[in-house]
């Protein structure tokens, strides 16, 4: 077992799950990765489950195993992109120096991925708008506030730094480069929001 810089247990796989619950997961992967790239080449709305499924190697009714819905599918990317930006810490950071190149790294890989797959992140941000309640807060924002919080523990970051709003103020500069398709948005936004926090 090994731990990662923010302190969270990072276990083998192997150790976690079966067999078969490593192949159901690694299935809904694929099928979320098929579905990214039909969106990004048709839209949401015109993407079918039909051709989700044909593309991820599987029988249509075996997509409603996985997802009981189309919807549920895109909320899930959610789940899958905060793993990505869990594992960028626990691998390829570990070894950083300093929270702001890590923060720096993990949100602009973020950003990066949400530009890959623009038309899906844009369908993502607005079904979580949708769905959940005004109140919630993402898996993506709690991993950002706790980078920030290991900032300002580390002396790297003000200490009346606002952890919430500081990982707010981030996720909204990738929304609105995103919506607004500017990626050279982002690493002069970012920088200057850096530079505010900094001790």
């Amino acid at each position: 077992m090994e731990i990662d810089f923010l302190g969270c247990e990072r276990k083998d796989d192997s150790a976690v799950f079966s067999r078969r619950e490593r192949k159901k997961r690694d299935q809904k992967y694929a099928i979320i990765r098929a579905a990214q790239d039909i969106i990004e080449a048709k839209g949401y709305v015109a993407a079918s489950v039909n051709e989700i499924a044909e593309a991820a190697d599987i029988a249509y009714g075996t997509f409603f195993n996985y997802f009981p819905t189309k919807e549920d599918m895109l909320l899930f990317i959610e789940q899958v992109e905060y793993e990505d930006l869990h594992e960028i810490i626990s691998i390829r950071f570990a070894d950083v120096d300093t929270v702001s190149a890590v923060l720096e790294g993990v949100f602009l890989e973020w950003c990066n991925d949400s530009f890959r797959y623009r038309n899906t992140s844009i369908q993502l941000d607005a079904a979580i708008i949708r769905v959940y309640p005004p109140n919630y807060v993402g898996k993506i924002h709690r991993l950002l506030v706790s980078v920030l919080q290991e900032g300002v523990r580390r002396g790297e970051f003000r200490a009346d730094l606002d952890c919430e709003l500081a990982a707010y103020m981030l996720e909204a500069i990738r929304h609105v480069a995103v919506r607004s398709g500017q990626a050279s948005l982002i690493k002069a936004l970012f920088q200057q929001q850096l530079q505010s926090m900094q001790a």
